[in-house]
């Protein structure tokens, strides 16, 4: 065998508009990887609204490929075709025939005659560019091409047998204007040296070429800034593409299949498939667990606000409690039952796993309360025993939880092993989306109730403390925030262990009000919002992946509503007195009692006034002289006098009259006057004034 020396062609250059190429798109979008399809089953993917992304050749007799489909929205809409079957003629006509170019192009052996798969694009628009392409090729006939048009860049290049013999095919598009990159093609080299070229200089693969002796030709690329999240996997199974891409929340944009020792394997590029708030969770969430992760945030009656892995199923532990007690409080809304209906309750248990033993007669909404806030899997089961788990799967489907499947009684582990409860995050978004929205009708407050509220859960609490002080805001706002939240959420824990290991699974999903003010006036975003860890091996560190995810997902939203809350409020004099003075002890905020003190003789009957006007009273301008009221000299009204609180001076003169605010943020913003008058005799003096404005 002849040894190639490693090549390298690079052309300098910045590219001066967004990329074009699937490659580069990092726009989220869904995507699909099937082993061994043939073309009609290709054929319907495509008219189903998806388009060939990348495509091998397994078998040419029968014809098999493997191939991965995107969804064709957005940026991913082109016109595009995809040939299974065409000879060098074909190729030719359908490339003329479409005006396209080829954007992936693997040559195959077929009953001794050279034929091709061909995924191909209207080059006009945006996608216009001179392009070029080679079969029948070796690597010295590419470089050849390159080194003859030297402003070209290879786009994609596979490797095939033909007649016994190595061949070469290879794409090329002219790297200039929008389609200009930084780019290198290097022939038989080890992927360790592939891995310090990224390490090095951030070089990502954009084609992969194993060869038989373990090396690789490789077309690399390097991105502009930013430089997307790329990840790669080398020699995984077909079973483990999908696991690879919803784990590592990527698009494959390269697929290289080979065979090690007559098995199949592959080699995986891909690019972040995540929006980038989505991608700021994965990123913060991600590297504490090596379970599957998943998480979810949607405004309830509006859009989804971030996404990873909403629709996998997965195993949802205790979370999935959350449908019962949905089925029960149903049942309570049409009047099958009450919440007094007496169910019975088994005592007994195999570890964690319900024993149909020791019954007790409990009122449902005991059972409700045990299952729902203590996650008492006894309470589950006489849930699951007297409404029926197939009714309870009904009430499922009735809510559009298609993905949700009851297949075992919750908390008993070898079931959960051997025949997992099923679920997904969109499907428990249903879930409670539904009850927001009016599906329980008046049993919705008592649907919450009987639930977990806390904001210590997933440690959200701390996330508001946190960006609260980082607003500047003060203990007592950040307090009035929390006291208008809601969150009410059901968690679910899972330790398995079996042949294979330990398997851990969490969850938590739920309901979230966040407040916000605008002006005096309260205001809420209803949201729906959890995540999962499907499937982690450490203990200690799927919970903490979870609550990370979500607190991640709400630290924008608390942020948003926390800002409305900056709303100070303060007692500040103003005006003269005849020698009398007040001041406040105390904060004038909602729900707050603030006391104003003044200094007097011993003894002596003080009047607190409380107007809401300094600029007349009754008519009358203000301030107002009360000389010829027989007061001491430069004592004046500086308020109205709206309503009264009467008390007395202590044995050492000072006085303190309580003044209560209410906790109704209608009274937010408030502005308010207060004057002390002092009774002495002969005469009496009243003090300066106090403008009281109510914040939080």
């Amino acid at each position: 065998m002849r040894h190639l020396l490693p090549i390298l062609v690079a052309a300098m250059t910045v590219p001066a508009l967004p990329a074009q190429d699937l490659r580069e798109l990092v726009s989220p979008t869904r995507q699909y990887f099937f082993e061994l399809a043939d073309e009609a089953g290709i054929a319907a993917w495509i008219q189903s609204g998806h388009r060939v992304a990348d495509v091998e050749v397994l078998s040419a007799s029968p014809l098999r490929f493997s191939v991965t489909f995107i969804e064709e929205t957005g940026p991913y809409v082109e016109f595009d075709w995809f040939y299974p079957n065409l000879d060098a003629t074909g190729l030719t006509n359908a490339l003329n025939f479409h005006n396209a170019r080829l954007i992936d192009l693997e040559p195959y052996e077929q009953n001794g005659q050279l034929r091709f798969a061909a995924v191909m694009i209207a080059n006009i628009g945006a996608q216009s560019a001179p392009w070029s392409y080679l079969f029948q090729t070796t690597t010295s006939g590419i470089q050849n091409h390159l080194n003859a048009n030297f402003q070209d860049r290879p786009w994609d290049i596979d490797s095939y047998s033909f007649g016994g013999t190595t061949y070469y095919s290879a794409i090329f598009i002219r790297s200039t204007g929008v389609w200009s990159r930084s780019w290198s093609w290097w022939v038989n080299v080890p992927l360790a040296f592939l891995e310090q070229q990224n390490a090095q200089f951030g070089n990502r693969p954009l084609d992969l070429e194993r060869r038989e002796n373990g090396n690789y030709d490789a077309i690399l690329i390097q991105d502009p800034a930013p430089a997307p999240r790329w990840e790669m996997r080398i020699g995984v199974t077909a079973g483990e593409v999908i696991p690879f891409l919803f784990q590592r929340a990527v698009r494959l944009t390269d697929l290289d299949g080979y065979l090690v020792n007559g098995q199949r394997r592959y080699d995986l590029v891909g690019i972040a498939n995540l929006d980038p708030r989505s991608a700021a969770v994965f990123e913060q969430a991600r590297p504490l667990s090596d379970g599957m992760l998943g998480f979810f945030l949607k405004r309830i009656g509006g859009a989804e606000l971030a996404y990873l892995n909403r629709g996998v199923a997965f195993e949802p532990a205790s979370a999935l409690k959350v449908l019962h007690h949905l089925h029960a409080m149903r049942q309570v809304q049409f009047g099958v039952v009450s919440l007094a209906t007496p169910l019975n309750v088994y005592s007994g248990y195999s570890g964690t796993c319900p024993q149909d033993t020791g019954p007790a007669l409990f009122p449902l909404t005991n059972v409700l309360r045990g299952m729902m806030e203590a996650s008492d899997n006894a309470r589950t089961q006489a849930v699951t025993a007297y409404f029926g788990g197939n009714a309870i799967q009904s009430t499922a489907l009735a809510v559009g939880m298609t993905s949700t499947a009851l297949n075992h009684r919750i908390g008993c582990a070898g079931e959960a092993l051997s025949n997992p409860n099923r679920t997904t995050l969109a499907d428990l978004g249903l879930l409670h989306e539904a009850v927001a929205t009016g599906w329980l009708g008046s049993q919705r407050e008592a649907f919450y109730e009987h639930m977990n509220e806390s904001l210590l859960t997933c440690g959200v609490e701390g996330v508001i403390d946190a960006e609260g002080a980082a607003l500047g805001l003060t203990p007592g706002q950040i307090a009035s925030f929390k006291s208008a939240m809601r969150y009410v959420a059901k968690d679910g824990y899972y330790y398995l262990i079996d042949g294979a290991g330990t398997h851990m699974y969490t969850c938590s999903f739920g309901y979230l009000r966040v407040p916000r003010l605008s002006g005096s006036s309260l205001q809420f975003d209803e949201l729906v919002v959890g995540a999962f860890v499907d499937n982690g091996s450490n203990p200690n560190t799927v919970d903490l992946a979870r609550n990370r995810a979500v607190q991640e997902l709400l630290r924008p939203e608390l942020r948003a509503g926390l800002q409305t809350f900056d709303v100070d409020g303060g007692a500040f004099a103003f005006g003269t007195s005849c020698n009398l003075f007040l001041w406040t002890l105390g904060a004038p905020r909602l729900g707050s009692t603030m006391q104003v003190a003044l200094g007097t003789t011993p003894s002596t009957p003080v009047l607190l006034s409380i107007g809401f006007s300094n600029a007349s009273w009754l008519g009358i301008p203000l301030p107002l002289s009360l000389a010829p009221f027989g007061s001491q000299p430069g004592c004046a009204v500086l308020c109205s006098v709206d309503t009264t609180l009467a008390g007395a001076s202590s044995g050492t003169g000072q006085a303190q009259i309580p003044i209560a605010h209410p906790n109704d943020f209608a009274f937010l913003g408030l502005q308010y006057y207060a004057q002390y008058y002092a009774l002495e005799q002969p005469r009496f003096r009243s003090s300066n004034g106090l403008r009281v404005v109510i914040g939080l």
